[in-house]
């Protein structure tokens, strides 16, 4: 198992799972990951654009990715939609839907991010 690929999901997942069990404040950590996770997106991107210009990855890879970005970026703001409605509603069913929502978002991101080794 390649550790480069599974710790970043992990420590999204990780602290997402922290946060559902804090039940004083359940959705500041998943906030905080919401705008980790983004950070991470953003400099995936940068990476895979150098690194198709590097030749480090093929062109059928950066089309996956610019795929997978397209996808990411329509559903990046519904997550945090989804995330402030939860928060303000305290709605545990809406916030198992944000939790699961992000942990599908970085599961997918963690592929490209080890691929140009983005921590």
């Amino acid at each position: 198992m390649n550790t480069k690929r599974v710790l970043p999901v992990f420590a999204i997942v990780a602290a997402m799972v922290l946060a559902n069990c804090a039940a004083h404040q359940p959705l500041i950590v998943s906030g905080e990951s919401l705008a980790q996770l983004g950070n991470t997106f953003v400099a995936t991107a940068a990476a895979m654009d150098k690194a198709l210009d590097d030749k480090v990855v093929t062109q059928d890879q950066y089309d996956k990715w610019a795929t997978f970005g397209k996808k990411f970026q329509m559903s990046f703001p519904l997550a945090v939609r989804l995330w402030r409605v939860a928060k303000d509603s305290q709605d545990a069913t809406l916030e198992q839907q944000a939790v699961a929502m992000v942990a599908s978002m970085a599961a997918d991101l963690a592929e490209f991010s080890a691929l140009v080794g983005v921590k």
